[in-house]
């Protein structure tokens, strides 16, 4: 696969893996496309994909534990989490940096749970946690050192 980041890259250690099975199944009489498999190759085959999950579940765990520490209720199990992320398509766009997205809850309100949350980007947050009402043809700036007006 790429290289890119947040992509999930062979190690060797993997390749060598790959590579016995590959042998291990022709020589078992094995061919592409059958449903057949041997059980080396469904071992590998798992070892692999929680390499690839290992990532994903760290930051599961990492926005679990934040939330217990800001005392914010986390309904989402890692499988609902991860479900939310891809079908956002914004998976290897994660992140708090400028650009990057962030699964939001409207006005950091309520628990985290998959009728609670979407996939914004930190701008769009930032605006939704502050109040902001923002349109399509139209764009708000916020002055932070303007003082509310009172009315008596």
């Amino acid at each position: 696969m790429g290289e890119g980041p947040g992509k999930y890259k062979r190690t060797e250690k993997h390749r060598r893996l790959s590579s016995l099975i590959n042998k291990k199944n022709r020589e078992a009489g094995w061919q592409p496309g059958s449903y057949e498999r041997t059980a080396e190759h469904r071992l590998a085959v798992t070892l692999m994909n929680r390499a690839r999950l290992r990532e994903g579940y760290k930051a599961y765990a990492a926005q679990k534990k934040m939330a217990r520490v800001r005392s914010i209720e986390f309904l989402l199990t890692y499988e609902e989490w991860l479900d939310i992320w891809k079908q956002s398509g914004h998976w290897h766009e994660r992140g708090h940096r400028k650009g990057q997205y962030v699964m939001s809850r409207p006005k950091d309100r309520g628990p985290y749970a998959s009728w609670n949350v979407k996939i914004v980007t930190v701008a769009v947050n930032n605006l939704d946690r502050l109040g902001v009402k923002r349109g399509p043809y139209k764009k708000k700036s916020i002055d932070l050192n303007e003082r509310p007006t009172t009315t008596r």
